[in-house]
C-alpha cells in the first residue's frame, strides 16, 4: 500500500532524530493511519522509530524493516519472538558491530562469521568458544 501525500508529508515531518532524540511527533500518530503498511514505511525512512511503534503493530515485517534501514542497533526494540537468525543475520551484514546486541543464543559460527566480514572490531562480541574457528574461517 502506498501512503497518501498527507501521510508521506507528516512521515517527514514527524520522523526525525537529532542528536539522538527525536524531534518530531512521531508518538502521536493519527490512529486512523496506525496500520502496519504505515509503519513499515515509516521504519524504512528511520528505522529507529521502531521504539515508538505501538507494540501490536510491532510485526515481523516492520521490525525486519527497521533493521534493514538502521542495523541492529534497533535490535533491543524487537518483540522476543521476531528475534531469529534470519533477522540477527540481516543486522550484522549491515553493521557488524551489532553483533553485541544479538542474543548469546542465536550467535552461531555462520553469523559471527558474517559480522566479522562487516566490521572486524565484532570480534570483541563473538563468544570465547568461538573466536578460533571465526577466525579461521576469514
Amino acid at each position: 500500500m502506498a501512503l497518501n501525500k498527507e501521510q508521506e508529508e507528516w512521515l517527514e515531518n514527524n520522523c526525525r532524530f537529532k542528536y539522538g532524540q527525536l524531534t518530531g511527533n512521531f508518538k502521536n500518530v493519527p490512529e486512523e493511519w496506525a496500520t502496519e503498511e504505515f509503519f513499515i514505511e515509516a521504519v524504512r525512512k528511520v528505522g529507529r522509530v521502531l521504539e515508538y511503534v505501538p507494540e501490536a503493530l510491532k510485526t515481523e515485517a516492520v521490525c525486519f524493516e527497521a533493521v534493514r534501514q538502521q542495523g541492529g542497533f534497533v535490535l533491543k526494540y524487537v518483540p522476543e519472538a521476531f528475534v531469529t537468525e534470519a533477522l540477527c543475520l540481516e543486522a550484522v551484514r549491515s553493521i557488524g558491530r551489532t553483533l553485541e546486541f544479538v542474543p548469546d543464543a542465536l550467535k552461531t559460527e555462520t553469523l559471527c562469521v558474517e559480522a566479522m566480514r562487516n566490521d572486524k572490531d565484532a570480534i570483541q562480541y563473538v563468544p570465547k568458544a568461538l573466536k578460533d574457528k571465526v577466525k579461521a574461517a576469514l
